[in-house]
Parts: C-alpha cells; structure tokens; sequence
C-alpha cells in the first residue's frame, strides 16, 4: 500500500507544481472595475465605411481595470476622468496617476486598463485599425507597456517606451479574424517590468476605423 501511495503522491506534487507554473503565467489577473464615469468621459469610437463616428455598441462595459496583488510591489496606480486636458482631435481624456511605481523585483506585476465588448459579427471578417492618444506631466519611460487588442482569437500591439507633455498618437493593426469573439482594447502600463517615476499619463481618443473592403 505504501509503495503504491509513494508514486500517487509523487504524481499529485507534479501536478500541483505545474498546476501553480500554468496559473503563474497564463491566467487572466483579477478584475477590479474603474470608477464608472470612465466610460462616459473616454468613449471608444467605431467608425465604419461611409457611416457616421459612432460610439462602441456596448458603452456598459465602460473602461476596466485589471492588476495583480504582488505583496506590496505591486504599484500605486489610480484611474479617474479628467476634464482639464483634450486630445489634438478635441476630444476628453482620462487620467492615469501613478503615484507609486512597482518595486524590484518586478516578476508577476501588471497593470492594464481596457475596454471589452462582445465583437460586432459584422466586424469578424474586417479589417481594423485602432487609435489612442496618449501623454504625461513630465518624461516617464517604461520597460513594458503597450496598447493593444485581443479578440479572442491572436493579439496586436504597440510598444510604449517613454512618454512626455508632447502628445503620441499610438495605432494598431486588427486583421480579419472570422473566429474572433471579443473586442478588447487594454493600454497596459507595466507587466514585469519597471516604470521610471511618478507621473499622471493622460489617455483619450480611442478609435476602431474600419477598412471598407
């Protein structure tokens, strides 16, 4: 009996231990949901062939943050609306206050901000291109953030590697994807990775032009 158990064990260990490897790193980190007059100050636009700008369909969904609890690495980072600063098109923003960077070691941090719908059936076979603006208070560089898109299916990206008063516009390429079930766009300001200092990094414009082919 106990040659038997000795092996059942062994195995269980194995699995716990890979269990604990694939959650460390595949798994969505925990939710916690931004203040909710986000999602009227920073509207996303969806702007098709021919049609009018108008706003994403699903304006519930409103803009999310998501970060991991790193036993007090983690950074201090807060989302609000901001009504003091427009972007070049004229449009409103909102603020992210990094008031606390993440301390080394910085494995495990992350911290994103995005905004999730269910995709558009019409969109799956469409070609895409998204938008945002983005600048801070004073020069931050960052060793791993981006703006990017998921839709359920593959990702695409742009780096962000510093930032100042000046603004950047920052797009990115969607292509037709017929499997695709979501629509997220995340503005990500750290995963493993070190952000300079403190600084308020202002975002806004946030666009999805559709290719008419």
């Amino acid at each position: 009996m106990i040659r038997i158990l000795f092996p059942l064990a062994a195995a269980l260990l194995v699995l716990v231990a890979g269990g604990f490897v694939l959650n460390r790193w595949l798994s969505v980190p925990p939710h916690h949901a931004g203040p909710a007059d986000l999602r009227l100050s920073c509207p996303i636009a969806i702007v098709r062939p021919g049609e009018p700008e108008e706003d994403s369909a699903d304006r519930r969904a409103g803009w999310e943050v998501s970060r991991t609890l790193a036993g007090g690495r983690e950074p201090d980072i807060r989302a609000t609306s901001s009504s003091d600063v427009e972007t070049p098109p004229g449009g409103d923003t909102c603020l992210i206050d990094i008031r606390t960077p993440p301390a080394a070691p910085h494995d495990g941090i992350d911290w994103r901000i995005g905004h999730a719908i269910a995709m558009p059936p019409d969109l799956r076979d469409k070609a895409m291109h998204a938008r945002m603006y983005l600048r801070a208070d004073r020069p931050v560089s960052f060793d791993a953030a981006s703006f990017y898109a998921y839709n359920g299916v593959s990702v695409s990206g742009a780096t962000v590697s510093t930032l100042g008063p000046e603004w950047q516009e920052f797009r990115i390429d969607l292509p037709p994807s017929p499997n695709a079930t979501v629509l997220e766009l995340w503005l990500r300001m750290t995963i493993h990775g070190a952000i300079s200092n403190p600084a308020k990094v202002y975002f806004g414009g946030t666009q999805l032009t559709v290719d008419p082919g």
